[in-house]
């Protein structure tokens, strides 16, 4: 892709006949763009907050999971006391 060629999604600059709003247009539109684009990529930095997010994702089936083992583990250990011959 060359420099004259606009980039998928964004408005063309404005050309040498440009009336002021339409610069201001431009101006407003450039700094939407990169506000957004500044918001990515410190989302994506943002490794504490990321591992922070899929833990909350996980605790929930982790849980879940521990607390199943649990049972498992308590029911086994009281079938085997019950079936000793005592």
């Amino acid at each position: 892709m060359s420099a004259a060629e606009p980039t998928p999604g964004l408005t063309p600059e404005p050309g040498p006949d440009a009336g002021v709003d339409d610069i201001r247009t431009d101006i407003e539109q450039t700094r939407e763009q990169l506000g957004a684009t500044l918001e990515a990529l410190s989302d994506k930095v943002n490794v504490v907050a990321r591992t922070r997010d899929k833990a909350r994702e996980v605790a929930p089936t982790l849980a879940i999971a521990s607390s199943a083992l649990g049972v498992t583990l308590i029911a086994i250990v009281w079938w085997r006391r019950r079936a000793r011959p005592g």
